[in-house]
């Protein structure tokens, strides 16, 4: 399967899902590992972005505004290195 065919799947996954695609050439013994992320969200939806070491609180403003910004029915949360979501708790 070619990377184009692959990319192609996407709409066949669910809401979220990681996979990893190696690329080998026939003649070569290197490879490459593509890992590809597929979300499929809806209007309302946050999505979260983690980013490595620390951020600071205006670069994660302005990290949020951007997205916002191209995705209005999408809000965004940015977490530093050392911050994750542990569970999400609805009533």
């Amino acid at each position: 399967m070619d990377r184009r065919s692959f990319f192609a799947l996407a709409p066949a996954f669910p809401a979220g899902v990681s996979a990893a695609l190696v690329v080998k050439k026939d003649d070569q013994e290197d490879f490459t590992v593509l890992d590809i992320s597929v979300l499929k969200t809806q209007p309302g939806d946050v999505v979260v972005f983690s980013a490595p070491g620390e951020i600071s609180p205006d670069t994660a403003d302005r990290l949020m505004k951007h997205f916002e910004r191209h995705f209005p029915t999408l809000k965004a949360m940015v977490l530093g290195d050392a911050m994750k979501i542990q569970s999400v708790l609805r009533p």
